[in-house]
């Protein structure tokens, strides 16, 4: 059995741009616990997340770079991914993309996001499926609006 921890948070009525802040919230917290974070999205929020992490609050600061304009990546704390293959040795890593990892199995620790229409909530529910059937035994956390 793994020992993959899957988180589904659950962001009640947030915008695109609410939930981009929490994920920053999120990697900020990761970062003061000294635990390394992959973020993987697809462009163009990945460029939307690399300009929000630098100042989505004044007095954060939250070390991150493009996996793409990464020199080494193995020291960068918070790594912008369009993919999961980046995530061997960190220990969270925050799929925001379209499929459950290739590696899900094998992570420390899965984040997953729900916001946004119900479209949109109906996939991140495929989702916690695909994850059940790969073994994983995925928990949700409700985040009220004042996140």
């Amino acid at each position: 059995m793994s020992t993959t921890q899957v988180d589904f948070y659950l962001l009640e009525a947030a915008s695109d741009d609410e939930a981009e802040r929490f994920l920053c919230r999120l990697c900020e917290k990761a970062f003061r616990l000294a635990q390394r974070v992959l973020v993987v999205a697809e462009e163009p929020q990945l460029s939307r997340l690399d300009e929000l992490l630098w100042s989505f609050r004044p007095e954060s600061f939250i070390p991150h770079e493009k996996a793409s304009d990464a020199r080494d990546q193995a020291i960068i704390p918070v790594l912008l991914s369009a993919s999961s293959e980046q995530a061997s040795g960190r220990d969270v890593l925050v799929n925001l993309a379209n499929s459950v990892p290739a590696s899900a199995a094998q992570e420390s620790r899965i984040v997953e996001l729900v916001w946004g229409d119900p479209q949109a909530r109906a996939h991140r529910r495929a989702r916690y499926r695909e994850y059940r059937a790969l073994g994983l035994n995925p928990g949700t956390i409700q985040i009220d609006a004042r996140f």
